[in-house]
C-alpha cells in the first residue's frame, strides 16, 4: 500500500503496524518463567502456582496503571522491580533442570534485546536493511529458544509456530488485496484532498513530538485525536462502499497478531 492509502487509516499510536519492529522495551521486558519453560511441561501443582502468581502480579499491574498520582518513570521503575519480583517467584517454582532450561531462555532473549538496540540505533543501514536484519536475527533467536526445549516440546512448539506464520501471512494477504482494490477505486480528485489531509495531520503531529511542555502521554493523546479528525475528513469524502472497505481494512489491520 502507498503512504496515501496508509493516510485513510487511523491506528492506535500505541499499535504496532506488521512492519514495526518492536521497541527495545520490549524486547527487554522480563518475561515469566511460565512462558519460557511451557505449561505443557510443568506439573499440575506447578500450574496452579504459576497461574496464582500470575494472576497476582497481572492484578498488581491493572493497580499501578490507574495510579494517578505516579509520574510515569516512576511507573516504570515500580514495573520493573514488579516483574523482577514476579520473576524469582516464578523461578523458585521450577525444578533445577526447568529453571537451566529458563536461564538459557533469558539469556538468549537478553542477547536479542542488544542486537535489536544496536539495530534500531544504526545510523548506516537503511530501513529496508533494518527489516531484513530484523528478520534474520528473529530467524536465529527462535531456532536457539526452540534448541533449549526437549525434542518432544520442541515438535509441538513447532507446528504451534507453523499455525501461526501461517495466519499471519493469510492477515497479510487479506490487507494487502484489500487495500490494492481500495486504491483502485480512488478518483484523481479523492487522492488530491486525502493527500492534503495526510500532509496537513503530519505537519500537526511533527508539531506535537516537538512540543517539550507536552508529556508522551499528552502527545499521544492530541496525535490519536489528530488521526481521528482526520480520518473523519477522509470519510466524508469517500464512497459508502469505500467506506465499508475502509472500516474492514481497519479491522484487519488492529487484529492481535498471534504470539
Amino acid at each position: 500500500m502507498t503512504h496515501t492509502l496508509r493516510a485513510w487509516l487511523v491506528i492506535p499510536v500505541a499499535a504496532l503496524t506488521l512492519l514495526s519492529l518492536p521497541t527495545i522495551s520490549q524486547a527487554q521486558r522480563p518475561s515469566a518463567p511460565s512462558s519460557a519453560a511451557a505449561d505443557s511441561d510443568l506439573s499440575p501443582a506447578q500450574q496452579s502456582r504459576v497461574a496464582a502468581r500470575k494472576a497476582r502480579f497481572e492484578k498488581d499491574i491493572a493497580g499501578l496503571r490507574a495510579d494517578k498520582k505516579m509520574t510515569n518513570a516512576q511507573k516504570q521503575a515500580k514495573f520493573e522491580g514488579m516483574a523482577r519480583s514476579a520473576d524469582s517467584d516464578l523461578m523458585a517454582i521450577l525444578t533445577p533442570d526447568q529453571r537451566a532450561q529458563v536461564t538459557k531462555r533469558k539469556a538468549i532473549n537478553e542477547q536479542f534485546g542488544k542486537d535489536l538496540a544496536a539495530l534500531r540505533s544504526s545510523t548506516t543501514l537503511t530501513e529496508t536493511q533494518k527489516k531484513a536484519r530484523f528478520d534474520v536475527l528473529m530467524k536465529a533467536r527462535q531456532k536457539a529458544l526452540l534448541a533449549t526445549l526437549p525434542p518432544a516440546q520442541r515438535a509441538r512448539v513447532e507446528r504451534e509456530q507453523q499455525a501461526k506464520t501461517a495466519q499471519i501471512a493469510s492477515l497479510r494477504h487479506q490487507v494487502e488485496e484489500l487495500g490494492n482494490s481500495i486504491q483502485k477505486s480512488e478518483t484523481p480528485a479523492q487522492l488530491k484532498q486525502i493527500q492534503a489531509i495526510s500532509q496537513s495531520t503530519r505537519k500537526q503531529e511533527q508539531a506535537v513530538i516537538a512540543d517539550k511542555s507536552l508529556s508522551d502521554q499528552a502527545k499521544g493523546s492530541r496525535i490519536e485525536a489528530l488521526r481521528r479528525s482526520a480520518q473523519a475528513k477522509i470519510d466524508a469524502l469517500l464512497t459508502p462502499t469505500q467506506r465499508a472497505q475502509f472500516a474492514r481494512l481497519r479491522s484487519l489491520i488492529s487484529t492481535p497478531l498471534p504470539q
